[in-house]
């Protein structure tokens, strides 16, 4: 699946029963996972998860993520991150020009809390 907005350009796959673009408001409960999967040189728009307490771990390759009012860092296959809620993601971006990136992400939220704003 291919989404469009913010993350035009990445695969999504969410493994805890519901299938659709992060860009779109993902109805999660308390928890929910997604593998995202960012073709060769995959840029992800801004964007905010307002409800929710997210954890990315890299499966597969190196991004480039940056939030509101910090410099981008690169995280490689093994690294992770956590962003709070209501952080800003000035950019995410799969460095390599030849490598797909994938990544495990981890929404934690209050039942029916969560909310993905771009």
């Amino acid at each position: 699946m291919i989404p469009k907005g913010p993350l035009a350009g990445a695969v999504v796959a969410v493994i805890a029963g519901y299938c659709a673009p992060v860009a779109a408001a993902v109805p999660v409960s308390a928890d929910t996972s997604a593998i995202v999967t960012f073709p060769p040189g995959a840029h992800v728009a801004p964007q905010r998860h307002s409800d929710a307490v997210v954890f990315a771990y890299v499966l597969e390759g190196a991004v480039s993520s940056q939030l509101e009012g910090r410099p981008a860092h690169v995280y490689r296959r093994g690294e992770n991150w956590s962003e709070q809620p209501d952080a800003h993601d000035v950019a995410i971006d799969n460095i390599s020009a030849t490598d797909p990136a994938k990544l495990l992400v981890v929404f934690v939220a209050a039942p029916g809390e969560h909310s993905q704003d771009a």
